[in-house]
C-alpha cells in the first residue's frame, strides 16, 4: 500500500528531513536538496539536510578489518591519515601523496567488500544480487535490505535526527547510479523505524528508470517526484509554490564542508536547467526543457555563495554552461574560482574571450568533444566543429585553463577510421585530463526515438535504464580502447593524470 500523504494542515505544522544517501563522490553538497532546503525554509518549514556520502564511505574505511594482503595491511595502518588529508588543502599539494591518500581509501572499502555479494570503490557501490533496475530488483533490494553495508550507518546518523528533529516527512533525494540500491535500503530502514512516516522520493536519477519501476516505489515507500522537486514538495505540503522560479540561492547551513574530500569548500550552483542545445542523438536531455536564471540575479547569488563560503570553489553543475552566462563571466569576472562544463563552440577558439574566463577565476572547463570525426558529429547532430577543437585546447593551455575532454566511443555509424582519427587528434593535441566511455542509448534519447533515422537495432531489456543496440563490435571496441587507444603514450599520459575514481571532482585541485 502507498504510504498517506501529510494531510492538509498549517505549514508550520511540517518538519521535513532531507536525505542524500551513500555512495557516490563525497567532494560537494548535493544541489538539488540545497535548492529544496532553501524553498522550504523560505516558506516557513522547517528542515533539516542529512549528506550521508560524508560518513558512510568514509565510516566503512576507518571500520574496515583489513583482508590478508600487504596492500589492505598498509592501508589499514594509514586510513585515518589519509581521510583526513583528502579533507585538508595539504592533501592536494604533492600528487604522490594524492594518489596515496586515494588508494589507501580505495583498499579500505576494498576491505569492508571482502567476501561480501557487494563491490564498493570510493565512487561506485555495486550488488552482485541485482543486476538491473526493473521493479523486481527494488523490491530485492528492499528485501535484502539488512544484508548490505548501509544498516549500521542509518542506525549511527538517522536514529537520532528522527527522535530529535521528529520529522513529519522525509525526502530521498537519488541523484547518481550508485545511491539508488542504498536509498532503496534507506526506505526499508525507514519503514521499520518510522512505518507511519511518509516518503518522498526525488532526483534526476529517478528519471531514467523504468516506469513500472517507479510504481513499485511509490507502492513501497511514498511519492515519487520527477522533475523539479520544489513544485512536487509544495503540492504535496499544500503551501504555495515558489514565486521566485528555479533559481534561488542553495542552503547548506546543515552540512559540514570540512567533511568532503575537498581542500577547500566547493558550492554547487546552476546557471541554468535543462541543455541550451537540445539536439545531440545520444543524450536523454534532449527532452527536456531549457531556462536559464537572469545573469544580475546569477552574479548576485555568486557574490553571496562566495561571501558566505569564504575561499570556496564554485561549481557550475550545468549541462553546460550557456554561451551568454560565459560571456557575462569574462566581461564581469567572478568574486570566486569556478569551473564547469562547456560546448566546444567557436566562441572557445577566440583566445581574448579565453583569458578573459581566466581573469575571472575559471579553473577548468569540461568539454564534450565526443569524436574528433567531423562526420561523426555532424551524425550525432553535436553541432560542433571538430576542426576548431585544437584551437580551443591550445587557447586554454595558454591561458592556464585546465581542460577535461569527454570522449564517447560506439556510436552507431562509427568505423574504424573515425576511432583513429580521434587518436591521432588526441596524440597531436593533448587536453589536461581525460574522460573516454562507451556509447549508451537512453529510451528517450533522440537516437532511440528515431533509431530508423539512425540505422539502429534495438533490445529494449526490460528493467534496464538503457536500450541495448544489437551490435556485435563492442567487444572489439572494447580491445582498440584498452589496446590500441589507452596504450598510446599521450593518451596514457591524459588518462594516468586523471584522478581515479574522484575524476572531475578533483581534478581542478591537481
Amino acid at each position: 500500500m502507498a504510504r498517506p500523504e501529510p494531510s492538509a494542515c498549517s505549514p508550520h505544522a511540517h518538519r521535513v528531513l532531507l536525505v542524500f544517501p551513500p555512495h557516490t563522490r563525497n567532494t560537494e553538497p548535493p544541489l538539488g536538496l540545497g535548492l529544496i532546503a532553501a524553498f522550504l525554509k523560505s516558506s516557513g518549514i522547517p528542515c533539516r539536510l542529512i549528506d550521508l556520502t560524508t560518513y558512510a564511505g568514509p565510516q566503512l574505511a576507518l571500520t574496515a578489518e583489513p583482508i590478508a594482503t600487504h596492500r589492505s595491511r598498509r592501508a589499514a595502518r594509514h586510513i585515518r591519515e589519509a581521510v583526513d588529508v583528502l579533507r585538508t588543502p595539504a592533501g592536494y599539494e604533492e600528487r604522490s601523496r594524492y594518489r596515496s591518500s586515494i588508494e589507501f581509501y580505495a583498499s579500505a572499502l576494498q576491505a569492508a567488500s571482502a567476501n561480501k555479494p557487494w563491490h564498493l570503490t570510493p565512487s561506485d557501490f555495486i550488488d552482485s544480487r541485482i543486476i538491473d533496475f526493473g521493479p523486481w530488483a527494488a523490491e530485492k533490494a528492499v528485501s535484502i535490505a539488512w544484508e548490505t553495508p548501509w544498516i549500521p550507518v542509518y542506525d549511527e546518523v538517522l536514529a537520532g535526527s528522527l527522535d530529535q528533529f521528529l520529522p513529519t516527512l522525509v525526502g530521498i533525494s537519488v541523484t547518481y547510479r550508485p545511491q539508488f540500491l542504498p536509498a532503496l535500503s534507506l526506505a526499508a530502514w525507514l519503514r521499520r523505524h518510522a512505518p507511519s512516516l511518509p516518503v518522498v522520493w526525488g532526483g534526476p536519477f529517478l528519471d531514467s528508470l523504468p516506469k513500472d519501476t517507479l510504481a513499485w516505489m511509490s507502492a513501497f515507500a511514498g511519492t515519487v517526484i520527477q522533475g523539479p522537486g520544489e513544485q512536487g514538495l509544495a503540492r504535496i505540503l499544500r503551501i504555495p509554490p515558489p514565486a521566485a522560479g528555479l533559481f534561488r540561492d542553495p542552503c547548506f547551513d546543515d552540512l559540514d564542508h570540512h567533511s568532503y574530500f575537498s581542500p577547500l569548500p566547493v558550492v554547487p550552483l546552476a546557471a541554468s536547467r535543462g541543455c541550451v542545445w537540445r539536439r545531440c542523438a545520444f543524450c536523454a536531455e534532449s527532452t527536456g526543457q531549457f531556462c536559464a536564471d537572469g545573469l544580475d540575479e546569477l552574479f548576485a547569488r555568486i557574490a553571496r555563495l562566495a561571501d558566505c563560503h569564504q575561499k570556496c570553489l564554485i561549481h557550475f553543475t550545468d549541462n553546460a554552461i550557456p554561451p551568454a552566462t560565459l560571456s557575462a563571466l569574462a566581461a564581469r569576472g567572478a568574486p570566486a574560482p569556478w569551473y564547469g562544463f562547456v560546448r566546444p563552440t567557436a566562441a572557445l577558439a577566440d583566445y581574448g574571450l579565453v583569458q578573459a574566463l581566466a581573469d575571472s577565476g575559471c579553473s577548468m572547463l569540461q568539454l564534450g568533444l565526443e569524436t574528433a570525426s567531423q562526420g561523426l558529429l555532424d551524425h550525432m547532430r553535436k553541432g560542433v566543429d571538430s576542426t576548431l577543437y585544437p584551437s580551443i585546447l591550445a587557447n586554454l593551455r595558454r591561458a592556464g585553463i585546465k581542460s577535461y575532454a569527454y570522449l564517447l566511443f560506439g556510436f552507431p555509424g562509427e568505423g574504424e577510421a573515425d576511432r583513429e582519427e580521434t587518436l591521432r587528434f588526441c596524440a597531436e593535441h593533448p587536453a589536461d585530463f581525460l574522460n573516454a566511455s562507451l556509447f549508451s542509448l537512453p529510451p528517450n534519447a533522440v537516437a532511440a526515438r528515431d533509431s530508423r533515422d539512425f540505422d539502429l537495432d534495438l533490445i529494449a531489456s526490460p528493467g534496464d535504464r538503457y536500450l541495448r543496440v544489437v551490435d556485435d563490435t563492442r567487444p572489439r571496441l572494447r580491445r582498440w580502447l584498452s589496446g590500441s587507444f589507452l596504450r598510446h603514450p599521450t593518451v596514457r599520459t591524459m588518462a594516468t593524470r586523471t584522478p581515479r575514481y574522484f575524476k572531475s571532482s578533483h581534478a581542478p585541485f591537481l
